[in-house]
């Protein structure tokens, strides 16, 4: 029998929940998984139902960004921690040091976070294959902005030729619209149509703790258009990424973030980095012609399979 493994994840419909979902494609056929939501509190079992006569223990407890509520659960003979350090509430920086392993995505994440707790561990994450190779490329510029605030769409709406894809709508009526603005959910075929056809993407960033769009694209064998993130910037050079420099600011004093309310005393670890609109443009111009690219779309092939195997291989070696 499998052993026991459960998944605690707060379904924002964006990251957190591709993460929870590639999390279980790696780990279900080698555990039986139980994932909460802790947004409905309702569980989903991934193996075997919990009512069967051969009650499966669970030994090993995975928090994916969630810290509010885990003090209140039972603790598990592992207790693990996949965090993106930005969106880390000053309230919760107690409850860091009760995880066992602390695994973050980057070099850069684990400077920010090894005083919170002493096992920190670097397991660079991977992202889910949207290439179609049936798809024609058009010279088109796409950006996602997602549901975080920090994407920088407000810096690419007045771009004319861009296309920018935002479920929230929070840019419909802003007077400085002008891009191709979509605004409406779209199926995940047509989300996989968009990455193929477009041969541009631009990944402008404040900051990511990895971002997925970045991957995905990369995964299409694009070049993205990239703000030079130290996340990003760690894994990738010139010749995967055309960086786009930038300048760090001060999260809770730069009023370019003041986009949202904050919770109770602030985000304990945000760092802003903010690009240069006219490189951008100069960027876009440059790139307007850019072909797909088979040896990018391999080298992140190779590098997703050797993730995904470092991954496992730590939960296997720690339950």
């Amino acid at each position: 029998m499998k052993p026991g493994l459960t998944i605690h994840f707060f379904d924002n419909a964006v990251g957190e929940r591709k993460d929870k979902e590639l999390l279980v494609n790696l780990l279900r056929d080698h555990y039986h998984i139980e994932v909460v939501n802790e947004l409905t509190r309702r569980r989903t079992n991934f193996g075997p139902p919990k009512r069967s006569d051969k009650q499966i223990k669970t030994k090993v407890g995975i928090s994916c960004n969630v810290l509010d509520t885990w003090l209140h659960e039972e603790r598990y003979d592992v207790n693990i921690l996949l965090i993106n350090e930005e969106w880390i509430a000053a309230f919760n920086k107690d409850v860091i040091k009760t995880f066992d392993y602390v695994i973050v995505k980057s070099n850069h994440a684990k400077k920010i976070l090894e005083k919170y707790n002493k096992n920190i561990i670097v397991l660079p994450f991977w992202s889910i294959d949207r290439y179609d190779n049936n798809v024609k490329v058009e010279e088109k510029v796409l950006h996602f902005a997602g549901k975080s605030i920090q994407k920088g769409t407000e810096y690419i709406i007045d771009i004319p030729e861009v296309t920018v894809h935002d479920v929230t709508r929070r840019f419909y009526e802003n007077e400085n619209l002008k891009c191709n603005y979509c605004r409406y959910y779209i199926s995940d075929d047509d989300v996989n149509k968009m990455f193929n056809e477009h041969n541009l993407h631009i990944c402008t960033s404040l900051y990511e703790g990895f971002g997925h769009y970045f991957y995905e694209a990369l995964f299409c064998g694009k070049r993205p258009i990239a703000t030079k993130l130290p996340m990003w910037l760690e894994f990738f050079d010139d010749e995967f990424v055309s960086y786009l420099d930038v300048e760090k600011t001060n999260y809770h004093e730069d009023f370019r973030f003041f986009t949202a309310d904050p919770p109770d005393g602030g985000w304990l670890n945000r760092e802003g980095y903010v690009f240069n609109k006219e490189q951008l443009l100069e960027k876009i111009q440059k790139n307007k012609h850019t072909k797909f690219n088979i040896k990018m779309r391999n080298y992140i092939k190779d590098l997703f399979e050797k993730r995904k195997s470092n991954f496992l291989k730590f939960i296997k070696d720690v339950s």
